[in-house]
């Protein structure tokens, strides 16, 4: 409708031209159909927009939620971790130590226990160490007593055995003189050395089992009934002699052995008197020469 004075809008004029006329109508609802029925397809759209997008948020989701799911488990396994470990650890120090305080509260009679046994351990430590100073400080007090007590001993003494054979003087001379094969028969001899004569007189070397060594010449030879040897230090100065004395006997003979021997280190006087026994090399010689005859030895 056209009203005075106002100035028609290019759709006002349109419907003014399409009322008075059925066909014009048709023609426009006809022109119109296609804008309505991509409004329809808007519309529509618009109402199934929410639900296209909710189904791809569940699409998306349960795309999503296997590794959601696996990312929560190592979340809560990440989580619990510490306390499980933390756990663990108290259960291992639990086990590990029974001696903790808890233990020592609950028995007091371990703890008591294991109190002595530190002590006990402690006092054998002491006792050990007192020891280790003790034996050395006793050790050189024994040697300075007896250095001191062989000072008192006199320098030269004598001892003699006497032994019987069922030989006769001559056979057991001739043996005892014969000191290069004395090692067939004496236990403790394991070298004789013959050394050049001194004033044309016998002069030898025995070595001992242990090293040690002693010089020997034949000072005085009276067959069949005496034979002195003299033992010599490394100068050549007299330490001793061996006197061998034969005499007969109404089964053979007997065999006298005298050793008289200088001692001037007054410890080695005091082991001879008192420690070492005194005759052992006499009575050894003696032993050794009757069982070289195959006779059983008896001393006197």
């Amino acid at each position: 409708m056209v009203v005075p004075g106002r100035p028609m809008s290019p759709g006002s004029f349109q419907e003014s031209r399409l009322l008075p006329c059925p066909t014009f109508a048709r023609v426009a609802f006809a022109t119109r159909a296609p804008a309505d029925s991509s409004q329809k397809k808007r519309d529509a759209n618009a109402m199934r927009a929410p639900a296209d997008s909710s189904q791809k948020k569940r699409d998306a989701n349960a795309t999503r939620a296997p590794a959601d799911s696996s990312q929560k488990k190592r979340d809560a396994n990440a989580t619990r971790a510490p306390a499980d470990s933390s756990q663990k650890k108290r259960d291992e120090n639990a086990n590990r130590a029974p001696a903790g305080p808890s233990q020592e509260k609950e028995n007091p009679a371990h703890f008591r226990h294991g109190k002595g046994r530190i002590r006990i351990l402690l006092v054998a430590e002491a006792l050990s160490l007192v020891w280790l100073l003790l034996l050395p400080a006793a050790f050189l007090a024994l040697l300075a007593l007896g250095f001191f007590f062989g000072l008192l001993l006199p320098r030269d003494f004598q001892v003699s055995r006497t032994l019987q054979l069922q030989k006769s003087m001559e056979e057991v001379f001739r043996v005892i003189r014969d000191f290069p094969s004395q090692t067939s028969w004496r236990k403790d001899l394991v070298q004789v050395e013959s050394l050049p004569p001194r004033k044309g007189k016998q002069v030898w070397r025995e070595t001992y089992r242990g090293g040690k060594t002693w010089t020997l010449e034949t000072t005085v030879e009276t067959p069949p009934a005496l034979l002195q040897r003299t033992l010599l230090d490394q100068g050549g100065a007299p330490l001793g002699t061996w006197d061998f004395q034969l005499s007969p006997s109404p089964e053979g003979c007997w065999v006298t052995l005298t050793e008289r021997i200088r001692i001037p280190n007054p410890l080695s006087r005091f082991l001879g008197r008192y420690v070492l026994p005194r005759a052992r090399r006499v009575e050894g010689f003696l032993r050794d020469l009757a069982e070289s005859f195959g006779e059983k030895p008896v001393l006197e």
